[in-house]
């Protein structure tokens, strides 16, 4: 069982930019808010911005004026100011190492879309051109994948794109992959068009988490290598489908948690190791028959997830073998809800982000 000492909780931990080696970097209300993790001490406070990242040493502040300054956090001064514009989501995202990358949206009057690449080392930006669509994940310094609609279906797809040609290498249309049938307890069950949940690059290949399945695809050349249809067709089995929103990734394995199931999947070849219902266990005297989330984070061969009882909050866990389920610890400080992606396990500590934007640092023993 996992013991918990609470050590730290941050307030109006609105955006999280990311917990990194030495510094935990958070947005709130305009204020760019950058926490030394070891001391667990504010260092820094940058107003009037939209966010901002770490990079090594470095941390790229978009401005609130569009543009991007990059303060020395070892030497604690600004260094440096570039005149690079930003899209409406406000992300910075950094890649490769001498690589920045922005994508950005409506920046002048026309409305037209760039993607640039920016080098640190050198300090200038070596690529301008008009962007496809919005960027969402970096595959290396010159590829990213982006989401497209596709009117025909009344959904959409994937593209390889070539950030410095501005060329489409391959695309990818998940409604290809079929409709899935759909069903609540109200309404009789009803064909659907496929949607994408989210998108996944691990060795060389790309992962789809969609309605009801998991798709991979060459990152090379987007060649489909497996799909795992969960979707059945039978009114009695339809509520028990598995739904894949989130995905997590270990050992040559995939691993889904959804409101009442716990699978695993092989990485290459889509088999299915493991499937196994885990509801159904007691907490003092409720039964658990489902939870309100999904996914899991991975650490120490368990998947780790908050199960809420009754609004009591505890910190749970799945054994990635043998899919068994243990309630490790209460979590009486934590004041909302808490999803799997804002569980950061990282050496002797646990980080926990709730839905009411509080960030808890805990000490962990094992």
């Amino acid at each position: 069982m996992m013991e918990l000492r609470l050590i730290k909780v941050i307030e109006r931990y609105f955006t999280s930019t990311g917990i990194y080696e030495k510094y935990i970097v958070y947005w709130d209300a305009n204020v760019l808010h950058v926490i030394n993790k070891e001391t667990l001490e504010e260092e820094h406070v940058f107003e009037n911005t939209f966010g901002g990242s770490v990079y090594r040493n470095f941390l790229y502040i978009a401005e609130q004026d569009f543009t991007e300054s990059v303060f020395d956090l070892s030497g604690k001064k600004m260094i440096k100011r570039h005149e690079i514009f930003f899209d409406n989501t406000r992300r910075i995202k950094n890649m490769q190492i001498g690589s920045f990358y922005a994508h950005t949206a409506q920046i002048d009057e026309d409305g037209e879309q760039y993607f640039f690449k920016y080098d640190l080392a050198l300090n200038k930006l070596v690529y301008k051109g008009p962007a496809n669509n919005y960027s969402w994940l970096a595959l290396n310094e010159d590829f990213y994948l982006s989401w497209f609609h596709v009117r025909k279906y009344k959904t959409g797809g994937v593209l390889k794109v070539n950030g410095l040609q501005n060329s489409v290498v391959w695309k990818f249309v998940w409604a290809e992959l079929g409709s899935y049938m759909d069903w609540d307890y109200i309404h009789p069950p009803v064909w659907k068009e496929r949607k994408c949940y989210n998108m996944y690059y691990m060795d060389g290949m790309v992962f789809l988490s969609v309605s009801k399945g998991v798709v991979a695809l060459a990152a090379e050349t987007g060649k489909q290598l497996w799909w795992v249809d969960f979707n059945t067709t039978e009114k009695t089995t339809l509520r028990f489908d598995v739904k894949p929103n989130h995905l997590s990734f270990a050992d040559g394995k995939i691993y889904i948690r959804d409101w009442r199931q716990f699978v695993s999947i092989d990485m290459k070849t889509g088999e299915i190791l493991m499937r196994k219902k885990y509801i159904d266990f007691k907490v003092g005297n409720e039964i658990i028959r489902g939870t309100l989330d999904d996914g899991v984070k991975i650490h120490n061969g368990k998947g780790y997830f908050v199960l809420d009882v009754q609004a009591e909050l505890y910190l749970t866990s799945l054994d990635l073998k043998t899919g068994e389920i243990s309630i490790e610890c209460e979590l009486p400080d934590v004041k909302d809800q808490v999803s799997a992606e804002n569980i950061h396990f990282e050496g002797n500590r646990l980080y926990l982000r709730d839905n009411a934007s509080f960030l808890y640092v805990y000490e962990v023993t094992e």
